[in-house]
């Protein structure tokens, strides 16, 4: 008992630097790659049909057309054009599948249970980052709590996709009143593109923390380790672009480089979140612990 007491006591002179490296060691000794990779897979069956909804849920608002115009530059853009039409055509192969009839609404129960997989792969992840033992006995009302929770998740993909459309259509219009030949309107147009892509990803990043896991998770604590997940995401999105633009990925996989390049990014993309749900989970659990030692909770 005395080394936990002693555990406590340190909890609120705990730095961010000594929370991140401790997640960091959780994420290495507890086998956080394992997760992140385990996540990927889910996501390489999940990706056609997430994105066939998402794309759906913003042509509601922005029409078809323009959902999958943007869904395309972004895939381009992130990418490269070689990976951005297999992924047009895997989506149009799903889409044809779903077309009409019975057949239509068959897909449509199983583009839901397939894409809703991957969230139910990241509620597993968060539940044992969060350290959640004692599940819940296991109920048909349970098991539609958690579809339900996994299907929000699905929707937000679609939100995420109306928020960039905003974002794009905003800075469209900012274009219109920056003068050609004003001196870096370049850069700030990027570094704009890049602030919107981060506050975005810190939105969904917070929600994954806040809900996903079957533990108490107060909002003031997830949004630190969403900003740093966003962060490193982002960062990754233009190292990526970078990556596209000086090297050539198929001279090393050939035909396979479009799959290769995705891969890649589902890959790095489900590492990051791991390691910012092992972040927030730890800042979370220090502030808690400051504050019952503190008496005010």
């Amino acid at each position: 008992m005395e080394p936990e007491v002693q555990t406590r006591k340190e909890a609120p002179s705990r730095s961010h630097w000594r929370i991140l490296v401790e997640a960091l060691n959780r994420y290495v000794m507890e086998g956080g790659m394992t997760y992140g990779a385990a996540l990927t897979y889910y996501a390489v069956f999940s990706i056609g049909p997430l994105l066939l909804i998402a794309t759906a849920i913003a042509g509601w608002f922005f029409g078809e057309e323009a959902a999958r115009g943007e869904l395309r530059d972004k895939l381009i853009e992130m990418f490269g054009p070689d990976t951005a039409w297999t992924i047009e055509g895997l989506l149009a192969s799903v889409r044809a599948r779903t077309a009409s009839g019975w057949a239509a609404a068959i897909g449509a129960i199983v583009l839901l249970y397939t894409s809703s997989s991957v969230m139910r792969m990241l509620r597993d992840a968060m539940n044992y980052i969060w350290r959640v033992s004692h599940m819940r006995e296991s109920t048909w009302l349970t098991w539609v709590e958690h579809y339900l929770i996994s299907l929000a998740g699905v929707l937000v993909a679609g939100l995420l996709l109306i928020l960039s459309l905003i974002g794009t259509t905003v800075l469209a219009a900012m274009k219109k009143y920056v003068p050609e030949g004003l001196p870096y309107s370049g850069t700030f147009l990027l570094s704009m593109e890049f602030l919107v892509t981060v506050i975005m990803v810190t939105l969904v990043c917070a929600m994954v923390f806040k809900f996903l896991p079957e533990a108490r998770v107060q909002w003031r604590y997830v949004w630190l380790g969403a900003f740093g997940t966003a962060l490193l995401f982002s960062i990754g999105k233009l190292g990526m672009g970078l990556y596209l633009g000086w090297l050539s990925a198929e001279s090393f996989y050939g035909a396979m480089s479009s799959f290769m390049i995705l891969l890649f990014w589902m890959y790095y993309s489900a590492q990051v979140l791991i390691m910012g749900g092992y972040f927030t989970e730890g800042f979370s659990r220090a502030r808690m612990a400051a504050k019952a030692e503190e008496g005010r909770i």
